[in-house]
């Protein structure tokens, strides 16, 4: 075996591993998704349960930030997973692809998939989806911290701690909507 053969079988290799870690961590972030509305969809229906309410205001209150705080994490999770799959889509753009095309002496890259997605319709639905789901966090968020300022007696630091950790976690969706770009685009 030639050393462009066996350069070859490792690249081919490393595409594959790098596929499969992509599907793999779009496939946890599936998971997490469902996981955050199913849970959040029962705390809150706990909350704002009406007839025999079964938590009064100060309690309920407690249950939100819990919620909240639990939201802003598996968001940022959320951003975890798709950043750790943006980066083995960016290392197949722009080593394997470039790579293979000069092993093979091919005028192109022959990964074309994040090449087409860029240029895809369907890149615009997606980027704004993801952007939506992160405003649609960050409004429901605020509303929840809101009541639940007005119906608590916790200390002020931990509306503090949680407006902060909110902060963070939209900078960080807005980063990831930037790098999304930046992987998809030229």
């Amino acid at each position: 075996m030639t050393p462009q053969e066996a350069e070859l079988q490792v690249l081919l290799s490393e595409k594959e591993h790098a596929d499969k870690q992509i599907g793999s961590y779009l496939e946890l972030q599936l998971k997490l998704l469902a996981f955050l509305l199913g849970a959040g969809s029962a705390g809150l229906g706990f909350v704002f349960a009406r007839g025999d309410q079964f938590l009064k205001p100060p309690e309920a209150a407690i249950v939100i930030i819990v919620i909240c705080i639990a939201g802003c994490v598996l968001m940022l999770q959320s951003v975890v997973t798709y950043g750790v799959a943006l980066g083995y889509i960016y290392y197949k753009k722009s080593i394997l692809g470039p790579r293979l095309a000069e092993l093979l002496q091919l005028p192109a890259s022959p990964l074309l998939s994040v090449k087409s997605f860029g240029e895809s319709p369907a890149r615009f639905p997606v980027f704004l989806a993801s952007s939506l789901l992160a405003i649609i966090h960050a409004v429901a968020t605020t509303a929840l911290l809101i009541y639940a300022a007005r119906t608590a007696t916790a200390p002020p630091w931990v509306f503090t701690g949680c407006w902060i950790l909110l902060a963070v976690t939209i900078a960080t969706e807005a980063l990831l909507a930037y790098s999304m770009k930046k992987v998809g685009g030229s």
